[in-house]
């Protein structure tokens, strides 16, 4: 019986972190319509305030007996919205983090998914050694040919690049690095 109320709860937290990462792209949308770029460096951080507010306040309701003004709600939420996103200047929330907290909770990544975040990432960064760490990782995914302290060593030259930082979380989980 308690295998079953564990399995119960593993889909109910899939589900749940399904539904929320549904509302994530949602608020982000929303944000990068009306922002657009001009908060480009703070809008994931915009994201979690704007959960943040929605939280509250659902709960407000919801647990008092107060009556729903939804005007004035959206009123002040939008105000809230507008101050933060026009006078924040220094992000907590970046899209590393997101990408962090976006991943399922049990089990690594797929190869297919893996090399996806390789080959965009080496796209994108400078020639040197993360560019030639990300080549030879992508093809040890393939093919592991390197002993995993190699391996390992090349996980964290990646990971010492910030815009790398996720994949080397990725990389880790997937060989099984500690």
């Amino acid at each position: 019986m308690k295998e079953q109320t564990h399995t119960l709860n593993m889909e109910l937290i899939m589900k749940l972190h399904f539904y929320d990462k549904q509302i994530n792209r949602a608020i982000l949308k929303m944000i990068d319509q009306i922002y657009g770029d001009s908060i480009a460096a703070t809008k994931f951080d915009l994201l979690y305030c704007v959960k943040g507010f929605m939280k509250m306040y659902s709960e407000l309701f919801i647990f008092s007996k107060l009556p729903l003004d939804l005007k004035l709600l959206a009123s002040s939420l939008v105000e809230k919205t507008n101050l933060l996103a026009k006078h924040s200047t220094v992000p907590f929330v970046t899209k590393e983090l997101v990408n962090l907290l976006d991943l399922p909770a049990e089990g690594p990544p797929t190869q297919e998914t893996l090399v996806k975040h390789i080959n965009d990432l080496i796209a994108e960064v400078q020639e040197g050694f993360v560019k030639d760490a990300l080549h030879e990782l992508k093809e040890q995914i393939n093919k592991q040919t390197l002993d995993i302290l190699l391996i390992n060593g090349l996980v964290e030259i990646v990971r010492q690049d910030a815009q790398c930082m996720w994949v080397a979380f990725l990389l880790r989980r997937y060989f099984n690095l500690s």
